[in-house]
């Protein structure tokens, strides 16, 4: 009997002990519920910023630094910028809508200024100024600048005609084009024999004959030909890098230009300008001076209605 009460006293011990764990148990979870319920983890996520298209915020007049560009040929700006001498450097612009779709070109702008800033050159490019050259007063553009030196001819200059092309399109032979407007005398000289006194390892780099803006193909070599047109200023076979694209043909026009240093692109929104017309402000009556005193005749005051009547009649 007393082993009996024994174990019943352990037991109810026992179950007591349990109860109180299960209580600490359920009491330490609610708090834990609790405190995820009062303070809450929220995860912050940092937006980008993004850059608006305003007018206000835009430059529209850029500095190149030449020394970071001049990568392919050194010393732009050294030659003429003037179409009737050569080789002439040329700042060229293409132009594009924001759709990417092609606008123009201007193959020589005029809105630019080169001058050494901390010992090195740079080029300012007023990009407003050359979009409207275009044409185009307004909307989000992309322009992208080209810095060629026109070598023979130019895209708004003289031209060279295509006489040959050989069967493989990977050479052909050139004359001069004589201009009516132009002046032909140093366009000929570069052609008969300037080309071929300057040192052909820097003028080969990077050049190109071009027939528009958009066609054009990179020449490897050139000679002059003096035994098929036996005539100065005879003519010029150049070599390629490449076959000839497919729309240049016998008889079609190019020139010949250097790529002197890599692109340089840029987009702008230009402001559409106020459309009100400037008006002329003039005085209002001046009702102390009376009719009588100039004509003889006064007349009465007349409203909106006598006016359309006296029309009207």
């Amino acid at each position: 009997m007393a082993y009996g009460k024994k174990d019943n006293q352990q037991s109810r011990r026992r179950k007591k002990r349990e109860g109180r764990a299960e209580q600490a148990i359920s009491k330490s979870k609610g708090k834990v519920v609790e405190d995820f319920e009062r303070k809450p983890v929220i995860l912050e996520v940092e937006e980008e910023p993004t850059q608006t298209a305003s007018p206000d915020n835009i430059q529209t007049t850029l500095d190149v630094n030449l020394a970071e560009m001049d990568g392919k040929v050194k010393g732009f700006g050294l030659f003429p910028q003037s179409a009737g001498s050569y080789p002439n450097d040329a700042v060229r612009i293409d132009l594009y809508n924001q759709a990417d779709e092609y606008l123009g070109t201007n193959y020589r702008t005029s809105g630019y200024t080169i001058e050494s800033k901390l010992g090195e050159n740079t080029i300012t490019l007023d990009v407003e100024k050359h979009i409207q050259e275009l044409g185009y007063i307004a909307g989000r553009y992309r322009t992208v600048y080209k810095f060629h030196r026109n070598i023979l001819g130019s895209g708004d200059g003289h031209k060279l005609v295509v006489q040959e092309i050989s069967a493989n399109g990977m050479e052909l032979r050139v004359r001069p084009v004589y201009s009516a407007t132009l002046d032909n005398s140093t366009f000929i000289e570069a052609f008969g024999n300037g080309l071929f006194e300057l040192e052909k390892s820097k003028t080969i780099t990077n050049l190109f004959l071009f027939k528009t803006a958009q066609s054009g193909v990179q020449v490897f070599d050139y000679v002059q030909d003096r035994f098929t047109i036996e005539d100065n200023p005879y003519s010029i076979i150049f070599k390629l890098r490449s076959p000839i694209p497919g729309d240049i043909l016998v008889g079609d026009e190019l020139w010949l230009a250097q790529q002197v240093s890599d692109d340089f692109e840029t987009s702008l929104t230009i402001k559409p300008p106020s459309l009100v017309p400037p008006l002329k402000q003039i005085a209002g009556p001046n009702f102390e001076i009376f009719a009588k005193q100039r004509t003889g005749i006064s007349t009465n005051y007349k409203d909106k209605e006598d006016l359309v009547m006296v029309c009207l009649i």
